[in-house]
């Protein structure tokens, strides 16, 4: 069993740093240093088209990522429920595992959800791309999709801590209860 928790975590280790390799970078904005040691900040010559491909090509990447995540997370639902059934038919206390379970459902569907507006955040960035009048928005609409990225990370790495620093331990401390009950 310690030998498919720890296949299982490193698995889940593994896929939830993918994330990360596919990190995201809309370039508009050049630096360019002149001789006089300033900074002038220009567009770069990209058109419309190239900028909504890069983005459209961008987003399938995320959304072709996505369901190995919610499956990875899935299954890890479903090996530590089957080991909380193993256990309560063998006789010992489960109920921190039980609620265990529950904060791992809402942090899977929390993971789900901020996916969803990750990219349909990331969906808006297109509107304002290529507007030259709304530079504005755009940079307001690249800086909450990149929170929404965050929010995605962080919504993956706290199902990673619960399942290491609480569910393993609760799995490895499990009780007998005392005459079967």
């Amino acid at each position: 069993m310690k030998t498919k928790l720890s296949a299982l975590t490193i698995a889940f280790f593994m896929v939830s740093t993918i994330f990360v390799s596919f990190a995201q970078t809309v370039d508009t904005v050049n630096i360019v240093e002149t001789s006089d040691t300033t900074k002038i900040t220009t567009k770069e010559s990209l058109t419309c088209e190239e900028i909504t491909k890069n983005i459209d090509d961008k987003i399938l990447k995320y959304k072709i990522d996505e369901p190995s995540h919610t499956v990875t997370y899935q299954m890890l639902y479903l090996k530590v429920d089957a080991a909380k059934k193993r256990a309560k038919l063998l006789g010992y206390d489960t109920k921190k595992l039980e609620l265990n379970l529950i904060e791992l459902d809402l942090l899977i569907k929390d993971f789900e959800d901020n996916f969803n507006t990750f990219i349909t955040k990331y969906e808006l960035i297109k509107r304002y791309a290529c507007d030259v009048k709304n530079d504005a928005l755009y940079a307001q609409s690249f800086i909450n999709t990149k929170r929404a990225l965050g929010d995605v990370k962080n919504t993956s790495y706290d199902i990673y801590e619960l399942y290491q620093n609480e569910i393993r331990q609760n799995i490895l401390g499990l009780e007998m209860l005392e005459d079967g009950k």
